[in-house]
């Protein structure tokens, strides 16, 4: 009798710990998770470049301005990340507890830029933004996602990007 208490207990806390565990299951058809970083403030509106990033399932990375309506000519950076990369993104996400973050990481700042990621889980999706965010574990992920791109890649695209801006007018 004693040993089916146990065994029950055992079960039973087992059962617990799997049914309340917070797994995160992503979008297979198209880009799973998305993140952006939009200067505002004064200056030349061609220099202020959003860089947006999409990250596919597949390993597919593009780096652009987020606006794909317009102009077919606009400079894009598309990488090709490994299943360990892709399986390393998502244990940070999981691991930021991103589903628990508030949806509005602001801090008080008088200029700066608007930061935000989007994860397409299978069944919702999840924004969190904010102008200049000091919430420590969006900050990490978000450095996290736009390391996989190299400081002269980044900054040879944005100079790209001002030109194709200022070609636009």
């Amino acid at each position: 009798m004693k040993k089916l208490t146990i065994c029950l207990s055992i079960f039973s806390f087992l059962f617990l710990l799997t049914s309340c565990s917070n797994t995160y299951t992503y979008k297979e058809d198209g880009p799973f998770i998305t993140a952006y970083m939009a200067p505002v403030g004064p200056g030349i509106p061609e220099d202020l470049v959003t860089e947006h990033i999409t990250i596919y399932q597949n390993g597919t990375f593009i780096l652009s301005d987020g606006n794909h309506d317009k102009g077919k000519d606009k400079p894009i950076v598309q990488l090709t990340l490994t299943e360990d990369e892709i399986n390393e993104i998502q244990s940070h996400i999981y691991e930021s507890r991103f589903k628990k973050l508030p949806e509005d990481v602001t801090a008080p700042s008088e200029d700066g830029a608007k930061y935000g990621i989007e994860v397409h889980f299978e069944k919702n999706s999840k924004l969190v933004a904010g102008w200049n965010p000091s919430n420590e574990a969006f900050n990490e992920l978000h450095d996290y996602l736009f390391h996989f791109i190299e400081e002269e890649t980044l900054q040879t695209w944005r100079e790209e990007m001002k030109e194709y801006k200022r070609g636009m007018d």
